[in-house]
């Protein structure tokens, strides 16, 4: 009864007395404070979270967890700190291999199709690769049909001297004839002719 009589005698004393306004926290204020919070001090599901909303990882333990969200944070406060006024980074462009080159090109002709003039030469040289040449026996061996050249072990030597006047030839073969037995075949003498020969097995 006093206070409404005061109140009535001087209102206008109590028209400008402040009241008490309840505190209010800002839900930016909020969000700040828990953004400031450690990593260390989050729980696995507020960790989870905050890395589900940053795009990044949210699999693993809490420690690695921690240490996802603390690398985030320090690259989110770098970039904060970076000037305005700097130039931009150059990215670094990933720079190719002679090997991925190589597969490229090999793949360059898979592409294109086996009709254009690429595609056509990739494929001769892959049936190239496949098809070994077979070395056939020296024709002036006696009875060549029952022979064949052991692997690749066939070669022919030439010797030109014009001075001299000279010209030949050397052709050496090993063979493998009846009953498995091998023979070492050569051959020598002018080009054009049949020259000398020798068998020795």
């Amino acid at each position: 009864p006093a206070c409404e009589f005061v109140r009535i005698l001087f209102p206008s004393q109590f028209s400008t007395m402040p009241g008490r306004k309840r505190k209010q926290v800002d839900d930016g204020d909020s969000s700040k404070a828990q953004d400031s919070k450690e990593p260390a001090k989050m729980t696995v599901a507020e960790l989870r979270k905050d890395l589900q909303e940053r795009g990044l990882e949210t699999s693993g333990r809490k420690a690695e967890l921690v240490s996802r969200l603390e690398e985030a944070l320090k690259g989110a406060d770098e970039a904060d700190t970076e000037s305005p006024d700097e130039p931009p980074k150059a990215k670094k462009t990933k720079t190719e291999s002679a090997t991925d080159v190589d597969k490229k090109t090999a793949n360059k002709g898979a592409e294109e199709g086996p009709t254009s003039e690429y595609g056509k030469a990739v494929a001769q040289l892959k049936e190239g690769e496949k098809k070994k040449r077979t070395p056939k026996v020296d024709q002036m061996v006696p009875g060549a049909h029952g022979y064949t050249v052991v692997d690749d072990w066939d070669c022919m030597l030439n010797q030109t001297n014009i001075g001299d006047n000279n010209n030949k030839y050397y052709v050496i073969q090993m063979l493998l004839g009846a009953f498995n037995a091998y023979y070492v075949w050569s051959r020598w003498g002018r080009v054009g002719e049949s020259g000398q020969n020798a068998m020795k097995g």
